[in-house]
């Protein structure tokens, strides 16, 4: 599947009150790297390329880490089980 990304509008910017809240990091799997790729709230995640470019991804998203390159996935969990943020990771 691909994650459609749209371009983070002005008015969801992480200063606003409409930003996302209760987020979770999401990170990069690799043990020796650890780098943060994202922040997942609900279904979406929040994530933030550079200076200046931001977007917001509908789960489940795949990136490669910049830092290592290492593979990893952000998924929701099941229905019914954990909360709606709690999005699990796999290793590829």
């Amino acid at each position: 599947m691909i994650a459609i990304l749209t371009p983070n509008p002005p008015h969801m910017g992480p200063n606003s009150e409409s930003a996302m809240t209760n987020t979770k990091d999401w990170r990069c799997r690799n043990q020796n790297c650890g780098k943060k790729l994202g922040e997942i709230a609900g279904p979406k995640i929040h994530i933030r390329i550079g200076r200046g470019r931001e977007y917001i991804a509908h789960l489940p998203v795949t990136a490669s880490c910049p830092a290592c390159g290492t593979l990893t996935e952000a998924v929701r969990p099941p229905s019914g089980g954990g909360t709606e943020s709690g999005a699990t990771a796999r290793v590829h």
